[in-house]
């Protein structure tokens, strides 16, 4: 496997997932995530195989850093995941921060979206 073939690695983490192997697959979206950091898909799904392997604190700072360090990339779909692990971990006051850090970068987001679709 060459190392600076993403769409490659992006192809083998999916089909690991797809075949039950999440752990394999998170191997590919760690070097993933390492070489593309500003990439809200990898980070997403990266989350998302942390947390079903029952890594909810592991997903959550995963997101965070991506918040963090590269908030122009967020879209609604992070958000709303960090959202959620932040409610399932019972941290309310984190969640409305939150949502009220990304508000602004959200609502350009819709707005961008439906200049697009008219």
């Amino acid at each position: 496997l060459d190392p600076e073939d993403f769409n490659n690695r992006w192809d083998q983490a999916n089909l690991y997932l797809e075949i039950g192997e999440p752990r394999r697959a998170m191997d590919h979206l760690d070097v993933l995530r390492k070489k593309l950091p500003g990439n809200a898909e990898v980070a997403v799904e990266l989350a998302r195989v942390q947390h079903s392997l029952g890594h909810a604190d592991r997903a959550e700072a995963t997101l965070d850093e991506m918040v963090r360090d590269h908030p122009q990339a967020v879209d609604a779909t992070l958000v709303n995941i960090l959202a959620e692990l932040k409610m399932e971990g019972g941290r309310f006051e984190e969640t409305v921060t939150l949502i009220e850090s990304t508000r602004h970068h959200m609502q350009r987001l819709a707005l961008e979206l439906g200049e697009r679709e008219r």
